[in-house]
């Protein structure tokens, strides 16, 4: 897993097709593509009951969804990493070809194909795409609940070893790292935190923020068409980068390793 999970990617699309995004480990923001001069025809100068400029609110919420898109799927190929996908019809058939020759002749239906067929309707009609990903995404959701229940209550617990057990250094140094981890998972307030990366400090253009309900959330600046411009493909990963940074020194530490 340690191999497989860093190399794993997803590209998600908006609905309309104009802004397709690229997501790897840990749900960031690697690459981000948009149309931008039809984008930018269509969106600049929409206005607003107001007369106010709401394109740039507009475009926010396309690159969003094509931001979204993209982590749901990661979420399922990290879901799939974890157990073997759902075996294919011909998989199927060749376990219950396998399945028929293995049964006492007296207890074999009079034909394998007859067999098959039995086997297959007992198995029921296969999941669609749609429901297959919703099962999957629950799936992960119930096993990340049960990993974390299973956490100990006390960090030093894991510090703990039996009596007589010599430990390497480099498995000392692991779980002084992973109880350093969960005490900072116990003290955050995952109602009220937020991790938030911006293009400039005091005047953005481009905000970016990621919390516990919402891995993506997107803000842009009214005039961000003439602030920012083409840069945006450049601009938002960047901000990305930066929210997803603070979270990664939250829970894992400074870069340093020092412990906060």
């Amino acid at each position: 897993m340690a191999e497989v999970l860093p190399k794993l990617t997803a590209t998600g699309h908006s609905e309309c097709g104009r802004a397709r995004a690229t997501v790897g480990h840990g749900c960031a923001l690697t690459e981000l593509w948009l149309d931008w001069d039809r984008l930018r025809a269509d969106l600049e100068l929409r206005r607003g009951p107001r007369n106010e400029l709401v394109g740039a609110e507009h475009l926010a919420r396309i690159i969003e969804s094509a931001v979204v898109a993209a982590i749901r799927k990661l979420l399922v190929a990290v879901n799939d990493a974890f157990h073997k996908p759902a075996p294919s019809r011909a998989d199927l058939e060749n376990r219950y070809y396998d399945e028929y020759w293995a049964l006492p002749e007296h207890m074999r239906p009079d034909t394998v194909d007859e067999h098959i067929r039995e086997r297959t309707r007992a198995e029921g009609p296969r999941a669609t795409a749609e429901r297959q990903r919703e099962s999957d995404e629950r799936a992960a959701r119930e096993r990340i609940a049960r990993a974390l229940v299973a956490l100990p209550s006390d960090p030093r617990e894991i510090l703990r070893s039996d009596p007589g057990v010599v430990l390497t250094p480099q498995v000392v140094e692991a779980e002084e790292r992973a109880a350093r981890t969960l005490e900072r998972l116990r003290r955050i307030d995952t109602t009220a935190v937020k991790f938030v990366g911006t293009d400039d400090e005091r005047s953005p253009s481009v905000v970016v923020t990621t919390d516990y309900s919402a891995p993506f959330s997107l803000w842009l600046h009214p005039g961000v068409f003439a602030r920012v411009g083409s840069r945006l493909d450049r601009v938002v990963p960047m901000c990305a980068a930066k929210a997803q940074a603070k979270f990664s020194e939250l829970v894992e530490g400074p870069q340093d390793g020092k412990a906060m």
